[in-house]
C-alpha cells in the first residue's frame, strides 16, 4: 500500500514538472539540437568519405536514445501512468546525459585532428593533400564539426538541467 502511494506521488510530481512550459521548451530544444547535430555529423561523414563514421554513429545513437526517452517521459505519465516509474526516468535520462557527454568528447577530439590535418595539408608538402585541404567543402566540414561539438555541449548542459529538475521529485 505504501509503495502504491509513493508511486502515485512520484507520478504526480513528475507530471506537474513535465507539464510546465519551461520543461517542455527544454525538451523540445534538446530534440532540435540533437537533430541538428545529427545532420551536421552526417554532412561531415559525406565530405570525408566515411572517415568520421564513429562520431556519426555515436551521434545517431545519442539522438535515437534521446528521442525514445522523450517518448517514454511524455507518453507514460499522461496516458500510461502505471508503466511510469521515477527511477526508470532518472536512469534513462542519466544514460542520455552520458551519451551526449561522450559524443561531445569524440567530436572535440575529431575536430582537433581536423584542424591539425588542415594545417599540415595546407603547408603544401604533398600537392594532392594540399589541394584537398584547400577545397571549400573540407573547410566547411571542419566548421560543421566545431558547430556540432558546441551543440552537443549545449545539449549536455540542457540534459544536466533536466536531470536536476527531474531529480528534485525524488527527494
Amino acid at each position: 500500500m505504501f509503495y502504491e502511494e509513493e508511486a502515485q506521488e512520484d507520478r504526480r510530481c513528475i507530471r506537474n514538472s513535465q507539464l510546465s512550459v519551461s520543461f517542455i521548451i527544454l525538451r523540445i530544444l534538446q530534440l532540435i539540437i540533437g537533430f541538428i547535430t545529427l545532420v551536421l555529423t552526417g554532412y561531415i561523414i559525406t565530405v570525408f568519405n566515411g572517415d568520421t563514421f564513429h562520431s556519426f554513429a555515436l551521434t545517431f545513437i545519442s539522438f535515437t536514445w534521446t528521442f525514445s526517452f522523450m517518448i517514454y517521459i511524455f507518453v507514460t505519465p499522461l496516458w500510461l501512468p502505471t508503466f511510469y516509474h521515477l527511477w526508470t526516468h532518472l536512469g534513462l535520462e542519466i544514460v542520455a546525459f552520458s551519451l551526449w557527454l561522450s559524443d561531445f568528447s569524440l567530436l572535440s577530439w575529431e575536430i582537433m585532428l581536423g584542424d591539425g590535418t588542415l594545417a599540415v595539408y595546407s603547408l603544401g608538402l604533398d600537392p594532392t593533400l594540399a589541394a584537398s585541404a584547400a577545397q571549400p567543402s573540407t573547410k566547411v566540414a571542419v566548421r560543421c564539426g566545431k558547430a556540432a561539438a558546441v551543440l552537443t555541449l549545449l545539449n549536455w548542459i540542457l540534459l544536466a538541467t533536466t536531470v536536476i529538475i527531474s531529480g528534485e521529485c525524488s527527494t
